[in-house]
């Protein structure tokens, strides 16, 4: 995935990957500025399974991510992190918490310049939801069920 990196007017990409040939498939990113041509391995400090969509908003690319959990193998794409193309960290995003049940997040997007997500609601079907602040848990909206 490809996200713009403002304070160097440079792309970067960004790529999960994992080791094959370890026995624990051991997980990494790699993270390329198209300038530079060069990759490098990066930091990546969450246990996680999978990573889909790669959203870009206000230059941070978005993932949902399902996460390995010591006591029940593993969860739904249940968190959302984002890379940071500045400071190429990356960092989990707050959601709201979807009572006893784990969130299973469906899908994300961008609607009216906020990131939106779809969330299953396991005997409701789905709720869509909207963040208005970047990082702020308390600004996420429900929009409907």
């Amino acid at each position: 995935m490809f996200t713009f990196d403002s304070s160097k007017n440079d792309y970067k990409a960004v790529m999960f990957m994992y080791d094959t040939y370890s026995p624990d498939r051991r997980k990494f990113v790699t993270v390329a500025s198209l300038k530079g041509k060069k990759w490098r391995l990066h930091e990546f400090a969450y246990e996680i399974v999978s990573a889909r969509d790669g959203i870009t908003l206000h230059e941070r690319l978005h993932y949902r991510v399902r996460v390995k959990h010591v006591w029940d193998g593993y969860g739904g794409h249940n968190t959302v992190i984002y890379f940071d193309p500045i400071s190429e960290k990356f960092h989990m995003l707050p959601i709201p918490e979807h009572g006893r049940e784990k969130n299973e997040i469906a899908g994300l997007g961008i609607l009216n310049e906020c990131l939106c997500m779809a969330r299953q609601e396991h005997d409701r079907g789905f709720e869509i939801l909207i963040i208005k602040q970047d990082g702020i848990k308390e600004s996420w909206t429900s929009l409907f069920s």
